[in-house]
């Protein structure tokens, strides 16, 4: 089964919590609104999963079933503005959603039936490992990102600039040298000067995509600040743990 994908992000708001508060709703509106959810959070609530121990095999159906579930346990309707972000709000939700998961599974293998499970330790540590919580808020960054650089392309393929942008994507996330501008404005057809002033316009039209991205699920401006303050963390962290960062 393939990842949740929508092209409908235009068939409703995006704006502080809309997405969450329209996928409470029912008919074609909430449908839409919780299968944006899903696109946008699928990437770290499988790869939660799958850092808490659930096979490779199982961690999308498990994710399926996580989203599916949402409306049916009606926890969604539970998610309040109010309480603050809503990246900590589901992560806490995961937890007692494979803890709960893991349990009716060991009752399942004892020969199913409806029997009393006591918390058990090493279940619960897999689900709430301070490790794996970083992991999730790590996938959670890179998909922010990923979100705000499709949002760049997607305009700049309607502006007939799609073969610029894929040239100067690259210059998001990497350090320019005057001999990368002076290469980059002979493939581009333009200026070294001209490429500059490109680049510098869509570093702070992404800077501000990743905003309009986190401010989605966040209810106020102190929310949003300690909540771009985590993102850059995550992303700092990631890079440091990622492979061959170790001289």
């Amino acid at each position: 089964m393939s990842e949740p994908h929508s092209d409908s992000h235009d068939l409703f708001p995006t704006t502080q919590w809309s997405v969450v508060l329209a996928a409470r709703a029912d008919g074609q509106s909430g449908r839409l609104a919780l299968d944006e959810l899903c696109r946008k959070y699928w990437r770290p609530v499988r790869g939660f999963f799958g850092q808490c121990g659930v096979a490779d095999d199982e961690t999308e159906d498990l994710a399926q079933e996580y989203f599916a579930s949402l409306l049916t346990r009606e926890y969604l309707h539970q998610a309040d503005r109010e309480r603050g972000r809503f990246r900590a709000f589901l992560v806490q939700d995961l937890k007692f959603f494979l803890w709960d998961a893991l349990a009716k599974k060991r009752v399942q293998k004892r020969g199913g039936g409806r029997a009393f499970v006591p918390l058990d330790e090493t279940t619960d540590a897999a689900a709430d490992s301070a490790g794996n919580t970083a992991f999730f808020d790590r996938q959670w960054a890179l998909q922010i990102v990923e979100n705000a650089r499709e949002m760049l392309r997607a305009e700049h393929e309607a502006a007939g600039k799609g073969e610029l942008f894929r040239l100067l994507q690259l210059g998001l996330v990497r350090t320019m040298s005057a001999a990368d501008y002076e290469q980059w404005a002979a493939r581009a057809g333009m200026t070294p000067g001209a490429l500059k002033v490109a680049l510098h316009r869509l570093r702070g039209r992404f800077r501000r995509a990743l905003e309009e991205q986190v401010r989605q699920t966040v209810a106020t401006e102190q929310d949003f600040d300690e909540e771009m303050r985590h993102l850059r963390r995550a992303l700092r962290d990631g890079f440091q743990d990622a492979p061959g960062d170790e001289a």
